[in-house]
């Protein structure tokens, strides 16, 4: 236990106000911390990972003795953190740069940030990269598509356009009036590890959003089963998904009475 003596003065009086406090509880709450303070230490030690805590009121950040030893720095390096928060698609490249400046200001190293075209941007004019696709696949494939495989894969629109020669099934659009083509499909299950029709869909491609017919989603479902090795189950219960999603969606979008 634990016990305190003060001395108190009242009315001329002076007394001994001993107080005695069981103290086993939290002795015990400090103890089973300290056992799986030792024991998260030790997992990190095995795993090679760290972790670290910022404290907002004071700006302070205080990391874990495994986190110095996988940056190999000493443990008494002053640890700062910069932050950029709220970033959008469209605003993430320009984010990171300014946020790199931040870094390197206090670092007291150079902010210069070195260029490189990403992968789908091997173009130095994409207006005349547009029109060479156009006059190139003008004879096969309609502007409107080919403006879309443009803006939707920068470069790599010739290599869609590509696996479309490979079979006039992938040639076909997917819908009516829209440009998107059953290429993308195949692009999206070959190159970007898209396994579910939903996500081609509504991800990958976002022409889901429109609202596909029964037919149009088991032609999709059907070039995807071939591609994934689905069988007749798997496909019918993709389709099935993915159906019953775009009646809630309408339902949800149709206009209500009162």
């Amino acid at each position: 236990g634990e016990v305190t003596c003060k001395k108190l003065t009242y009315t001329d009086k002076t007394m001994n106000v001993i107080i005695v406090r069981d103290i086993s509880v939290e002795e015990k709450t400090k103890q089973e911390l300290l056992k799986t303070k030792e024991s998260l230490s030790e997992a990190q030690k095995i795993a090679k990972i760290g972790n670290w805590d910022w404290y907002i009121k004071d700006n302070t950040v205080v990391w874990s003795e495994e986190k110095y030893d996988i940056y190999e720095i000493p443990k008494d390096t002053i640890i700062t953190l910069v932050t950029a928060l709220g970033a959008k698609f469209t605003t993430g490249r320009k984010l990171s740069a300014l946020t790199l400046k931040v870094v390197a200001k206090k670092l007291g190293v150079s902010s210069r940030i070195d260029r490189r075209k990403l992968s789908a941007s091997q173009y130095d004019d994409f207006l005349k990269f547009v029109s060479d696709l156009i006059n190139d696949f003008g004879g096969s494939y309609s502007s409107e598509t080919l403006q879309h495989l443009a803006h939707h894969y920068g470069s790599d629109a010739r290599a869609v356009l590509a696996l479309a020669d490979s079979d006039v099934q992938l040639q076909s659009t997917i819908m009516p009036g829209q440009p998107d083509l059953l290429a993308q499909v195949a692009w999206a299950v070959i190159h970007e590890q898209a396994l579910g029709l939903e996500d081609v869909l509504f991800r990958r491609l976002s022409i889901g959003l429109l609202g596909l017919d029964e037919a149009q989603l088991e032609n999709v479902a059907t070039l995807m089963a071939k591609l994934l090795n689905w069988d007749a189950v798997k496909q019918a219960a993709e389709v099935a998904h993915l159906s019953h999603r775009l009646k809630t969606i309408e339902a949800a979008l149709r206009p209500t009475t009162r």
